[in-house]
Parts: C-alpha cells; sequence; structure tokens
C-alpha cells in the first residue's frame, strides 16, 4: 500500500478495513491569483473574497448544502478535543465559516438556475481558466484528472483543500473497501478472498481509466505515474515531471480520511445551521447553541 494511504485506513492503531482504491477531494485555483500556499484559512478565504471582489469566490453551482458536506469531512471535527471534551464552535473562526457558507445560493436555488434560459452557462474548469472564479471544488480519481488540472495550470494549480482551521482540508476517501466481521466463521477464508481481491487489482490496473480511482498499491500506482511521464503513452502534450509527481504524492499525504466523520455532531451543526441560514437566529446564536450541543453530546462519548 501507499504508505500515507495506509495510515488513513486505520482506526486509531488497528487496521479495520482494506480498499482497492481512492480519490481526493479537494479545492484548487490558480497559484498566480491566490498563491502557493496550500491549505486555506478562514482568515484566507475571507481575505481572497475582499482582495478579489470583482471575481466570484467559488463557481456557480456550489450550494450551501454541498459546501457544508465536504467541510462535515473536512474541518468540523478540528472545533473540538475529544481527549479534553472541550469545543469551539463559539469561535469566531466557525461564526464567520457559517456567514461565508449562508452567503452561498442554496441547492434549491442552484436547480432553478440551470433552467433559466438568460443563465449564460460557463464549465467549471473554463471559469477557472479565465480566472473568473477562485476556487473549484474537484474529486481527483486518478493520475489522468491530475494531469489534466496541470495542463488547465500549467505549472499554476494549487491544491489548497476545503477550508479548515489548522492542517490542509484534503479529503481521502476509499473505495472497494472490505472488512472482516468479529463474528465470521471462516476469517482465514475470508482474509484469503479479500488478499485476491487486492491482488487482482494491483495486477490489473489500467492507468488510462480516470474513473476508477487511484490504486491504494504502491506498485499500481507507481505504474499509473509512470504512464503520463515523459516515455509514458499517456504523457500527451504535459508529461508529468518530476515536480508534478512530488505535488501529487504530498497533495495524498495531507489528505484526511473521510472516516474522521461523525454523523451525530454533523447533524447537531446541520439542524442548527438551517435556522440561522432561514433568518431565525444569528450567527453568534446559532454557534452559542451548537457549541453547547455539541459540548454535551461530546462529554457523553468520552
Amino acid at each position: 500500500f501507499l504508505p500515507a494511504v495506509f495510515d488513513q485506513m486505520k482506526t486509531g492503531d488497528g487496521l479495520y478495513q482494506v480498499a482497492t482504491a481512492f480519490q481526493l477531494d479537494t479545492m484548487v485555483g490558480d497559484a498566480a491569483v491566490i498563491g502557493s500556499e496550500p491549505g486555506l484559512r478562514f482568515a484566507r478565504l475571507e481575505e481572497l473574497k475582499q482582495q478579489h471582489s470583482d471575481r466570484d469566490l467559488f463557481f456557480s453551482d456550489l450550494s450551501r448544502e454541498r459546501l457544508m458536506n465536504h467541510l462535515a469531512y473536512a474541518c468540523f471535527t478540528d472545533f473540538l478535543d475529544w481527549e479534553t471534551g472541550e469545543c469551539r464552535f463559539d469561535s469566531d473562526s466557525f461564526v464567520r465559516l457559517m456567514e461565508l457558507i449562508k452567503s452561498l445560493p442554496s441547492l434549491d436555488d442552484v436547480v432553478s438556475s440551470w433552467s433559466d434560459p438568460n443563465n449564460e452557462i460557463i464549465g467549471t474548469d473554463e471559469s477557472l481558466r479565465q480566472g473568473k472564479i477562485l476556487l473549484s471544488e474537484m474529486s481527483l480519481n486518478s493520475v489522468a484528472n491530475f494531469q489534466q488540472m496541470q495542463v488547465l495550470l500549467p505549472g499554476r494549480a494549487v491544491y489548497v483543500g476545503f477550508p479548515t482551521d489548522k492542517g490542509v482540508g484534503n479529503i481521502l476517501r476509499t473505495k472497494n473497501s472490505f472488512s472482516i466481521s468479529s463474528a465470521c466463521a471462516h476469517k482465514d477464508g475470508a482474509w484469503q478472498f479479500i488478499r485476491y481481491l487486492l491482488l487482482q487489482a494491483r495486477d490489473s490496473v489500467d492507468p488510462s481509466n480516470p474513473y476508477v480511482g487511484f490504486p491504494t498499491s504502491q506498485a499500481a500506482f507507481d505504474q499509473c505515474v509512470a504512464y503520463y511521464r515523459a516515455d509514458g503513452d499517456g504523457a500527451g502534450d504535459y508529461p508529468l515531471g518530476d515536480a508534478d509527481v512530488a505535488q501529487l504524492n504530498t497533495l495524498i499525504a495531507s489528505a484526511k480520511s473521510a472516516v474522521s466523520y461523525d454523523q451525530q455532531l454533523d447533524d447537531i451543526i446541520q439542524s442548527e445551521a438551517a435556522r440561522f441560514f432561514a433568518g431565525q437566529c444569528t450567527a453568534e446564536e446559532m454557534a452559542k447553541k451548537v457549541q453547547s450541543r455539541a459540548g454535551i453530546y461530546i462529554n457523553e462519548q468520552r
């Protein structure tokens, strides 16, 4: 396995699942506009919005609901400490984040805009290339996807991740995951079957397929990367160089596993945020309510 991916498949010190593939969810921008530093702090996001008021921060179809879903995996757990039971949902960072999300269109508004005959639709990639938007959400499923973004912004693509208060808000999602139940009566046989699937995925990897996900196998991953380098069949007009490969490896290493998602915590935030979005309370009132409910929930779980 790729070491960084193997670590992200763990829960604590235990390995309870293995996967044949993974994808990376992130936000990408033009380093010439937003800078080359990975990571997107809330304060930096506000600065970008003010500095580039003539451009949209995100693509027009990024709804409140979709960004909230991404943030549930990327940063909501950053506002708490499971060891001490302390929460920071009443912090200025969380309040400003919720105010930013409220400025986005609702999912219903996004869907309605698609049927508006006066709405000129320009694709996400083209909007990013033309500088009409500062950031674009994207799911990287393969080295092919990564190469396409490098072609779009040659030498300038920076994968900043989703907004977060610390670290880099890139999300790693495993695909085709397998586990063995503790109640399984034939664990050795179950493992042999999973091992067969892992080896089959490694040995049958198709580097030209951009949809199946990055392979978790180090050997298969290296094969995919080689396919898009100077001597590979997928090099095209933009063969990946050493700097590109290093950037991809750094991106993978920085990603946070989607396993860190907490459904109960997300439900608390979503329900209180819905009241704020509907104008039933202020951002500060919403944050205090989340702080109270989340604090009770966290300390019940300790």
